[in-house]
């Protein structure tokens, strides 16, 4: 069966292409996807994300396709979406928060480095210029521990190396 009919899906990432680089700012995006949405074009996210951080933007701008979050962690599903490709709301990719903590922390005596999701609020504010509210559901990472690090660039590319 052959059909004429195409199917768009619009995937953008958030920070310096819907969210403005510096400041998180949504700029002239709404009316943008209120018309992408008009013409039922569904826009997913793909991001460095949490799930909690993605939500609270998707119901801002009124999307509700699935999402991709935490560099490709796990892809979520809204719950006020018709969209349920999956037998839950969301499908896991990759690892779990709660399996990569250990390996990660087993390399903290060996290079300096700090894991975004035991920083305090206000170092999380100060390192990305989010709000508090925000900086607390950054820190609430289920797929990924993003790091912050302290060491010398040579030793990070040997801690690349291990980690692989």
């Amino acid at each position: 069966m052959n059909s004429n009919k195409t199917h768009v899906l619009i995937v953008t990432d958030l920070d310096g292409t819907l969210l403005g680089h510096n400041n998180y700012d949504l700029g002239g995006v709404s009316q943008a996807l209120a018309k992408l949405g008009a013409r039922g074009w569904p826009v997913i996210i793909n991001t460095s994300k949490t799930a909690q951080e993605v939500r609270q933007l998707q119901n801002q701008l009124g999307l509700y396709a699935p999402c991709v979050v935490e560099n490709g962690g796990a892809i979520v599903c809204h719950p006020d979406s018709d969209w349920q490709p999956f037998n839950s709301q969301t499908l896991v990719l990759g690892a779990s928060q709660s399996e990569l903590a250990p390996i990660v922390a087993q390399y903290s005596a060996q290079w300096r480095f700090a894991r975004l999701s035991q920083l305090s609020i206000e170092a999380i504010v100060a390192l990305t210029g989010l709000t508090p509210s925000s900086a607390e559901q950054a820190r609430q990472r289920q797929y990924s521990e993003p790091l912050v690090w302290q060491d010398t660039p040579e030793h990070l590319e040997h801690f690349g190396r291990e980690l692989h």
